[in-house]
């Protein structure tokens, strides 16, 4: 999961620690680590921690995976999984 600055600020987030992040390039940076975050969707509900960067935040497959849902790709959304004691299929 991740979050911009101003989001951390806004929530008065505190720095855990700081992390080592491999990016797209192949070079590392460190970023911030914090947390926990609540993340309520579609009244399901996740903690989970945070890596500070991106203008946009992103949920992760962490909290996903916590709250039950899935990524449906032809629709272009979350959804809840439609069988949770199977994997989901397309």
């Amino acid at each position: 999961m991740c979050i911009p600055e101003s989001m951390a600020i806004f929530l008065d987030l505190e720095v855990a620690e700081m992390k080592d992040v491999e990016l797209a390039d192949g070079s590392f940076k460190q970023y911030p680590y914090v947390g926990p975050i609540r993340v309520d969707w579609a009244g399901r509900t996740s903690f989970a921690g945070a890596l500070v960067m991106g203008k946009e935040p992103l949920l992760g497959a962490i909290p996903m995976e916590d709250m039950d849902v899935l990524v449906h790709p032809k629709m272009q959304k979350l959804i809840f999984n439609p069988n949770p004691y199977k994997p989901f299929q397309h």
